[in-house]
């Protein structure tokens, strides 16, 4: 796989790793906008939702929220949940960048159909 085809695909254990920072930040770093979207929003609005009213002193949120545990939960498994997707998006992003064929002189997508490279032009010998 050339240079330009490796750097344009996310590498799992990165995209996995960002995700572990921040929910949405793995999938920022694959490109996949919408999704990294969608997890950031899910994260905000269920920490809006399930969260303490801003109102609330330190102690009576800890009140509140020591014998029930469910926003932390919550909130762990969408992380756990988005660190997964993001691995598994970028595992399917290198798949299909295999399956497809680039070309070995400018790492652009090929039509399998002709000889040479339709963006740089360059004859393909091995065909």
């Amino acid at each position: 796989m050339s240079d330009v085809a490796e750097h344009r695909q996310g590498r799992p254990l990165v995209a996995a790793g960002l995700a572990t920072v921040l929910p949405g930040l793995g999938h920022a770093y694959l490109r996949a906008r919408v999704r990294a979207l969608l997890w950031v929003s899910l994260l905000a609005v269920s920490l809006w939702i399930l969260g303490p009213d801003p109102t609330l002193s330190a102690e009576m949120v800890a009140e509140l929220y020591g014998d029930a545990p469910d926003l932390v939960l919550f909130v762990a498994a969408i992380w756990v949940m988005n660190v997964l997707d993001a691995y598994l998006t970028a595992n399917r992003q290198r798949q299909r960048s295999r399956a497809a064929t680039d070309c070995p002189h400018c790492g652009k997508e090929l039509d399998s159909e002709l000889e040479f490279c339709h963006w740089c032009t360059a004859r393909l010998d091995d065909r």
